[in-house]
């Protein structure tokens, strides 16, 4: 489904009372394409790693919890830089 039909705060609800608190993703990512593979059907995790939440090296949606916050939200510029000059402690 549309990653916009998403009923965000139930997911982390989910998560919060399935997983131990350092299991639950702070960013999630949510991509169209496929990963890209090894010849042995391995991920390349390289490129996702480099890319990271940076939303000016791919246009793919993110989501980030924030702490304190109850659900994830939208990531915007304005929390990415946030996030870079350390106003948030994940």
């Amino acid at each position: 489904r549309p990653h916009e039909e998403v009923d965000w705060p139930a997911l982390s609800s989910y998560l919060k009372r399935e997983l131990p608190p350092y299991a639950i993703p702070v960013v999630l990512r949510i991509t169209d394409h496929g990963v890209a593979t090894t010849g042995t059907f391995k991920h390349q995790k390289n490129t996702l790693k480099e890319e990271k939440y940076d939303l000016n090296r791919h246009n793919d949606p993110v989501y980030v919890l924030l702490p304190g916050e109850s659900g994830y939200q939208r990531l915007t510029p304005e929390i990415q830089a946030g996030i870079e000059a350390g106003r948030y402690r994940f």
